[in-house]
């Protein structure tokens, strides 16, 4: 095993906001490297990424962080230009609208970080 170089891990390397990017669609070749292709020449960070797959289909949902000064409805856009062609839909939420919308509980307890 090989350690982590000093100034790489635990903590991130972006000053942003969290958001939560989900794609959906018939998996195929290609996906991730055009996903994260994108995502990182708009210095997104990509802090978690899980994977579901249901026969033909694929879900992706993803944690990232997002630089203050990038526009989240161009970055939509951009993202949603780049997987249409492979099939795929996606959407970018802010983490609290996506907590708020998807978690079982109050949304005053979600908002405050209590649950």
């Amino acid at each position: 095993m090989r350690p982590i170089p000093s100034g790489q891990g635990g903590s991130p390397t972006v000053d942003g906001e969290r958001f939560i990017v989900t794609l959906a669609g018939a998996d195929r070749r290609g996906i991730l490297k055009a996903v994260m292709t994108f995502l990182a020449d708009h210095g997104v960070n990509v802090e978690d990424w899980d994977v579901l797959h249901e026969a033909d289909l694929v879900t992706y949902i993803g944690e990232l962080t997002v630089p203050r000064d990038v526009a989240i409805e161009q970055l939509q856009a951009g993202l949603q230009s780049v997987v249409s062609p492979l099939g795929l839909t996606s959407g970018i939420q802010h983490e609290n609208i996506f907590r708020a919308t998807s978690e079982v509980g109050a949304i005053s307890h979600l908002l405050s970080g209590d649950a």
